[in-house]
């Protein structure tokens, strides 16, 4: 992975690396944390909540040419 995003990431095209992990079957819950950091532990986060991020972060201008990490919420807070 880290061999792909260098060749993403000094390409000269808009992009934005979007790091997802744990993925389960389970329904949104809206708890969801984005870093630019990596985590130091991520935790398992819905398919639902994570398309909606996907969303979320294609939207925003500011993620073009970043990483962002995706967990899910600490605890049941809210992201």
């Amino acid at each position: 992975m880290a061999e792909l995003e260098q060749v993403v990431s000094s390409s000269d095209l808009d992009w934005t690396i979007v790091r997802l992990n744990r993925l389960n079957d389970g329904p949104a819950t809206g708890r969801l944390r984005t870093s630019r950091v990596v985590l130091a532990t991520p935790r398992a986060h819905t398919r639902a909540d994570a398309a909606t991020t996907l969303l979320d972060i294609v939207e925003d201008s500011a993620s073009v040419r970043t990483a962002i990490n995706v967990s899910g919420g600490a605890h049941g807070a809210a992201a």
